[in-house]
């Protein structure tokens, strides 16, 4: 807010005080609470001065307390004390101590242990103690200090105690350690310093460097071969500088003269590993000195700055060394490749490198999002220009580590003859990597195609592996079946029929003339075949007709809530509750049949009068995934009108998510990904799909299983809506049941999954 909005703000919470008897508490302290929030620093301020101010009546003192433990600024800590401290009346006394010890922390245990020395009251020592219990109950740290100071009496259990101290410790907890790296005990300096490498931030490098170098400078074993303290310290400073690589080259003379003047091996490759994390030229000057002097820590190098933009320079210079032996170019192209400069060095000088050296390259490619670097131009330059082992090469690696990016590329029709030559390496990838567009694909070339029964039969093979998940299939053609059946009857091969047969009765579309095309082709099929039905044809055609009248039903439900739909939109008045239930039960409409709601939509918006076009606007803030749909037709109206309602529609455009709605897949199991993400793009093209964990925003679905549902409740960072959740069985949705996620159980049918997932994308 600005300074006037600010004063105004800050002179309705003096008003508010100052009349808190005509408000029951509650209500007081929630409505304080809100406005303290919203004013942030300058409300907070105030609010000390009213803690303070002896001219309120008890009552307002009392609430302002208690608001204050709410919130609990630091700007409030001190007046607290302060009551603690000085005030007369017990209540205010007790009031802020309870306040206090809502903080949670050292500084708030500090002030109530002060306070039990200053505090004679029997039952303000009461509440003191109760409340200092209660914190040491609530944070461990407090619970665990005493074992720690007590490590040397028992030194398994001082261990165990230091491990739970690594991972629960905040920097600022850590800080209290550095206090016992002189304390006379060694165990117990060797604990804090392992506990301060672990946990600790830049501010403790001072005392974390000092004891360091004083440790080094004491032990006697560094000429040995094997050296435990030496290699023991290492171990734990490695884990300080892993967390801050900026810091290491504070420490590099004396990292530098270790590496040179130990001869232990482990606490070499420690040492080099750690100045590998620093981007400094003159670690990098260090490095290189020691990859020239001392091959055995050449692979620790070259591994150790895998990705270091900084190093590539370094790295390109001895790839280029013609006596690098084969294992460790290896690693060098390995190391390049994870990094940006790398990758665009090897693009760059790909045509001039020899036959084995690109098979390396390409048989090493970050494929997959396995570093976020972008490979699009290095792969369209492989399948443009390199020979065909190559290309397989590549296609063999994208199906290992699931490259969703070469779907143009797999699918391009100008490239069929070349694929052609590797037919069954490109048929296992296409169906590895996009198993619903390659089943499309692979049918409309029977259909639209001239090919011989063996290929027909490969295709229909390959298929057949596939289609019982019962995926859905949007054909841009209607009579599309009809066309296939016409192509397999040719042949006139039982067997084949067979095969086609028991793909068909797992097709599922949610349009209806396809479905209707469907019951036709069946009939045809018959009828053109007659007599000559074998009894196996026969089990398929009787599934099929089952299959086909389940799906018309279901489609002729969906196709009548779409003209409900229309008819909707054609009308004088939106009614929001209306279409709420509508979508509740037919979400298909709105999806599957978009191109007829939008343009329904676009229509009706474009002759809107004043009255309508607000009603519009109030509709599309309750549905802002159709608004978004719409989103030019809404823009171009607001650009037309003029006055409140352009700033009417100007609100709504704002309302409107900033960036694309997305689904978001975290599945350990890549197949299932690829399953869904292809079933996503064949119904809802539009839709952004991805798969990295921090890429998502509120209003966006998450579909992962368990175990990353797991890391997200963890870091704190669950979507509050649209969440499906991945099962291997039904009984395990228990440990999620508060999150309130929609559950799919193995076996998966992508039919019925969509239909849930469109449910969630528009109510």
């Amino acid at each position: 807010m600005d300074e006037q909005e600010l004063k105004e703000h800050l002179e309705k919470i003096e008003k508010l005080v100052h009349s808190a008897d005509k408000f029951n508490e509650m209500s007081f302290r929630m409505v304080l609470e809100g406005m303290i929030n919203k004013g942030g620093e300058e409300a907070e301020y105030l609010i000390v001065r009213f803690i303070h101010d002896s001219t309120l009546d008890l009552s307002t003192r009392l609430n302002i307390i208690r608001v204050a433990g709410y919130i609990q600024s630091m700007h409030f800590l001190i007046p607290l004390k302060k009551i603690i401290d000085k005030e007369e009346s017990v209540q205010l006394k007790k009031e802020a101590v309870i306040s206090v010890a809502k903080y949670n922390n050292r500084q708030a245990l500090n002030i109530l242990n002060q306070a039990l020395n200053n505090i004679s009251n029997p039952v303000l020592l009461e509440v003191i103690n109760n409340e200092i219990g209660k914190i040491k109950k609530n944070n461990p740290l407090f619970a665990l200090l005493p074992r720690f100071q007590e490590g040397e009496k028992d030194p398994k259990n001082f261990h165990v105690t230091i491990d739970i101290l690594k991972r629960i410790l905040t920097p600022a907890d850590a800080a209290m350690f550095t206090g016992y790296l002189d304390c006379g005990k060694p165990m117990i300096e060797e604990g804090a310093f392992e506990i301060l490498c672990f946990t600790g931030d830049a501010a403790v490098q001072e005392v974390i460097f000092k004891f360091f170098q004083d440790r080094c400078s004491q032990i006697p074993c560094l000429n040995q071969p094997q050296c435990q303290e030496l290699y023991a310290l290492i171990q734990k400073i490695k884990h300080y500088f892993f967390r801050h690589p900026s810091l290491i080259h504070l420490q590099l003379d004396n990292l530098g003269t270790r590496l040179f003047h130990t001869k232990d091996s482990r606490v070499r490759e420690m040492l080099i590993s750690i100045i590998c994390q620093s981007e400094q030229p003159s670690a990098l000057l260090l490095v290189n000195k020691v990859y020239d002097s001392d091959p055995a820590l050449r692979t620790v190098i070259v591994r150790e700055y895998s990705g270091n933009n900084a190093a590539v320079d370094l790295l390109f210079e001895k790839y280029q060394n013609k006596t690098a032996d084969e294992d460790l170019k290896r690693g060098l192209i390995q190391s390049l490749l994870k990094s940006r400069k790398g990758i665009e060095y090897f693009y760059s000088h790909f045509s001039s490198l020899e036959a084995g050296e690109k098979e390396m390259i390409v048989n090493q490619l970050p494929l997959g999002g396995e570093t976020g670097h972008d490979l699009s131009n290095f792969i369209q330059m492989i399948f443009q220009t390199e020979p065909i082992n190559l290309k397989v090469a590549l296609m063999k690696r994208a199906k290992e580590y699931y490259e969703f990016s070469l779907k143009d590329i797999l699918f391009d029709f100008d490239r069929e003859d070349e694929f052609s030559l590797v037919e069954q390496e490109y048929l296992d990838t296409i169906t590895h990597l996009f198993p619903v567009t390659s089943i499309k694909k692979l049918m409309e070339r029977i259909a639209y195609g001239d090919l011989s029964m063996p290929r027909v039969k490969r295709y229909l093979k390959q298929v057949s592996q596939l289609v019982t998940a019962g995926l859905v299939f949007c054909f841009e053609d209607t009579r599309f079946i009809s066309r296939l059946v016409n192509k397999i009857i040719f042949f006139n091969n039982p067997d084949l029929n067979v095969l086609f047969l028991g793909i068909i009765r797992y097709i599922k579309t949610f349009d209806l003339n396809t479905v209707k095309n469907m019951e036709d082709a069946l009939s045809f099929f018959i009828n053109t075949r007659g007599a000559k039905i074998s009894v196996k044809e026969g089990d398929e055609i009787r599934k099929i007709r089952i299959a086909v009248k389940d799906l018309l039903y279901e489609i002729k439900t969906v196709e009548d809530g779409c003209k409900s739909l229309e008819s909707m939109f054609a009308g004088p008045a939106l009614d929001a509750d209306q279409m709420a239930n509508l979508l509740s039960r037919h979400s298909l409409c709105i999806s599957l049949l978009t191109e007829r709601v939008n343009r329904s939509i676009e229509k009706n918006l474009a002759r809107a009068g004043i009255k309508a076009l607000k009603q519009w606007i109030e509709f599309f803030q309750r549905f802002p995934m159709l608004g978004m749909q719409v989103i030019d037709a809404i823009a171009q109206k607001a650009r037309q009108q003029k006055g409140a309602l352009y700033s009417q529609m100007n609100q709504l455009l704002q309302s409107l998510p900033k960036e694309p709605f997305k689904i978001v897949f975290r599945l350990n199991d890549r197949r299932i990904t690829a399953l869904f993400r292809d079933q996503c793009q064949e119904i809802i093209p539009g839709i952004p799909l991805s798969t990295e964990a921090d890429a998502w925003q509120e209003g966006d679905m998450l579909i992962c299983d368990a175990e990353n549902l797991k890391d997200f409740i963890l870091k704190d960072s669950l979507p509050a809506k649209k969440l499906f959740l991945i099962l291997e069985k039904t009984s395990d949705f228990s440990s999620f049941q508060e999150y309130n996620p929609r559950t799919l159980v193995k076996p998966f049918s992508a039919y019925r999954i969509m239909k849930e997932i469109l449910r969630e994308l528009y109510i």
